[in-house]
């Protein structure tokens, strides 16, 4: 393995990051193929020896799960932390009634690594090659709206906005030209005229009336605090809200492992309005 890992691109640190992989699973591979069952003091070399690569293999899983210094911190520190499946493995080795049972220990040993192996390529498909998380100053308000609407022009089921802030410009700048039959979720807090349900309820009335699948659903300030949108099966994260992008230093990209969260936060929620 080598150093530069992040000077490379993103395609370039994926390819190398499947290298990397292959790499550390060789020995491990060998072991589970080799024509006599391993003892434990085999597994315990092997192990071992990984150990030296499992450093390298951490900082460039890490740097590949950071996009413009924006973390990926769920899917990244999941893919980082890949190898540690085999800790309870090593716990097993010093067992002494696992002495005796070589071809149970090659068993457990061969489905920790097609799992470590599963898992691996499960999670370094999440992250986004395309998509590259941009700060967006107060100069430039016009480049985080297109962004959003590039992540909303691909919509063809399901559109839900989270947002504390909701206020009704966003009806105009993000849903209008919206087909009238996808499934549109906005969740927000009672707010006031300024913000939330009080401020949007008038022209939520007036929405509901054009879309055939539509909720507004006021949760409490405690339910909710990031900004977030989903797209079909994508979630986003925002950091300002949408109508105010580029008033105030923002964010804007992927996330992972969102959807159980927020279809709870629904759940817990009171539906003001629907069609």
């Amino acid at each position: 393995m080598t150093d530069n890992f992040s000077d490379l691109d993103k395609p370039q640190q994926k390819n190398r990051l499947h290298i990397e992989f292959g790499m550390c699973l060789r020995p491990l591979l060998a072991l589970i193929q080799q024509p006599t069952l391993p003892t434990p003091t085999d597994y315990q070399k092997v192990l071992a020896l990984l150990r030296q690569e499992e450093t390298l293999w951490c900082n460039h899983a890490g740097a590949f799960g950071t996009i413009d210094g924006i973390f990926f911190s769920s899917t990244a520190d999941h893919l980082r932390s890949v190898f540690g499946s085999l800790t309870s493995f090593r716990y097993e080795l010093v067992q002494p009634a696992r002495a005796n049972d070589l071809q149970g220990l090659r068993n457990e040993f061969e489905q920790v690594v097609a799992a470590i192996e599963a898992k691996f390529n499960y999670l370094v498909n999440m992250i986004p090659l395309d998509w590259h998380v941009t700060l967006s100053e107060a100069e430039r308000p016009f480049t985080f709206y297109m962004q959003v609407l590039d992540a909303i022009s691909g919509v063809r089921q399901r559109f839900h906005y989270f947002d504390r802030y909701l206020k009704p410009e966003f009806y105009e700048l993000y849903l209008r030209n919206l087909d009238r039959d996808l499934e549109i979720r906005l969740v927000t807090i009672e707010g006031n005229n300024q913000h939330g349900v009080n401020s949007v309820l008038p022209t939520s009335n007036l929405f509901k009336k054009e879309f055939r699948n539509y909720k507004l659903i006021q949760v409490t300030k405690a339910d909710i605090h990031d900004r977030n949108l989903r797209v079909d099966g994508q979630v986003f994260t925002l950091g300002t809200s949408a109508p105010d992008a580029g008033l105030q230093p923002t964010h804007f990209g992927l996330v992972a492992n969102a959807d159980q969260k927020l279809d709870l936060i629904m759940s817990r929620g009171l539906v003001i309005g629907e069609s």
